[in-house]
């Protein structure tokens, strides 16, 4: 398991195991960064404190989700989210969309679902814990168009998602 902070460079570098037997220079100074974040920051850790005087005021459970459209040679976007418990993170991923998107919205779409799809296991888990949060949990999405096409706020936001049944 990686940090949240590594875990896209991680995920990028373990496709490149394929290029170690006989390495680019490209792939050796990709792996030397990450080595070098990797020492740079060995002192720094995620903490996990609990609930406090401004627990009232907090977010118990915070989730978000993001994505970048087609972001490498590959035409596939990649998404990511994280979970925090009383401000820590708990659980995060960063990966490559299987699928090809034709729009930020609809790579940031799929994003949010594997969000969403996540945070009912959450929910679930906190369930058999007999924990209670206290409130659903909510995705934060930084993509204005995907926020309105989930609330939908404005029926006739002009987009080419008309493939895309939500």
């Amino acid at each position: 398991m990686t940090g949240p902070d590594i875990a896209y460079a991680v995920g990028k570098l373990t496709k490149l195991t394929t290029f170690m037997t006989n390495p680019s220079e490209r792939h050796s100074a990709e792996i030397d960064c990450v080595i070098i974040y990797l020492r740079d920051t060995k002192n720094l850790a995620i903490e996990y404190n609990g609930p406090d005087n401004d627990a009232l005021s907090m977010n118990v459970v915070e989730a978000a989700s993001d994505a970048s459209f087609v972001g490498n040679s590959g035409r596939r976007s990649t998404e990511g989210y994280i979970f925090k418990l009383f401000g820590g993170p708990v659980d995060w991923k960063s990966k490559r969309q299987k699928v090809k998107t034709t729009s930020t919205t609809e790579a940031e779409l799929l994003a949010v679902s594997q969000a969403g799809k996540e945070s009912i296991w959450w929910k679930r888990f906190f369930d058999h814990l007999g924990f209670d949060p206290g409130y659903e949990i909510s995705i934060k999405c930084d993509n204005r168009q995907t926020i309105g096409i989930l609330n939908k706020e404005d029926s006739s936001i002009t987009t080419k998602l008309r493939h895309v049944d939500i």
